[in-house]
């Protein structure tokens, strides 16, 4: 097999991964919304993205808390805030603080966290895996 058959091969094989990795977590959220504009992938100076390298990181205490629908936060299943289109306002009346993901502020900076995405997020921001809470 020739080095453009092998690398081919790998680029497929990486997109297709990550497709279904996204496609999988978007459809997890169900929800509906009109999707938003997409945002600024929730890059403003109060929500940056982070837990592990890209941006901001969460405080300890929401490191692994427990959202509001009750799945644990683990570190090292996020994925990037873009990856779910997270963008810092609402879509309608689709908002962060309702949603089942939405892990709550846990030390009065007035931010979140997720148990989809990586970095602290805004109780109005808004992403594609959006499942309202019902509790």
């Amino acid at each position: 097999m020739s080095d453009n058959d092998t690398n081919s091969r790998r680029r497929f094989l990486h997109l297709t991964g990550a497709t279904v990795l996204t496609v999988g977590l978007a459809g997890c959220g169900g929800g509906g919304g009109d999707g938003g504009d997409g945002g600024d992938g929730g890059m403003t100076p109060t929500t940056t993205a982070g837990d592990g390298g890209d941006g901001g990181e969460v405080p300890e205490s929401e490191r692994t808390a427990t959202a509001q629908g009750g799945a644990q936060r683990n570190p090292d299943s996020l994925v990037p805030p873009s990856s779910l289109s997270y963008q810092s306002e609402p879509s309608g009346d689709e908002q962060c603080s309702n949603c089942q993901f939405y892990v709550t502020d846990q030390n009065g900076d007035g931010m979140g966290a997720c148990t989809l995405i990586s970095g602290p997020v805004s109780p109005q921001g808004w992403c594609s895996g959006y499942a309202r809470y019902e509790g």
